[in-house]
């Protein structure tokens, strides 16, 4: 099975909870014969693709402009899944629901989210309360 995982952030320059669930996660469906692809922001210096530990790690750009810099980044997130084409998808935050919601309806890759991270902590974002009303 191929299974792409969205994570907002991801290692090397980000080394905490959702970030180490993500690879432990991955590297536990690769030992049992899946493809896992991580999908997470592009940040200076590192490759837009990588390998770890038997895991592609794809890195999408992003612009840090409020809103817009969200749209930008569920496009290229959206981009990427079609791209991949995996069999399922694994959402690791709420705020990334659009594009895992966007590429049921449109690419009919089905996905589940995971709530974890700590902007989950904030009742009043207007993407948290944007999403859950899908």
């Amino acid at each position: 099975m191929k299974i792409a995982i969205v994570t907002h952030y991801f290692l090397p320059k980000y080394l905490a909870g959702t970030e180490m669930a993500t690879l432990n996660i991955a590297r536990c469906l690769v030992k049992k014969g899946h493809k896992v692809h991580i999908i997470t922001w592009l940040d200076e210096g590192l490759p837009k693709h990588s390998m770890q530990d038997g895991v592609h790690v794809h890195r999408v750009f992003g612009k840090n402009i409020r809103f817009f810099s969200h749209l930008l980044y569920w496009t290229k997130i959206f981009m990427a899944l079609r791209e991949i084409n995996p069999d399922i998808a694994h959402i690791q935050n709420i705020n990334l629901g659009v594009p895992g919601f966007l590429s049921k309806k449109f690419l009919k890759i089905p996905y589940l989210i995971y709530e974890r991270g700590f902007d989950n902590l904030n009742p009043h974002s207007y993407i948290r309360k944007m999403i859950l009303k899908l």
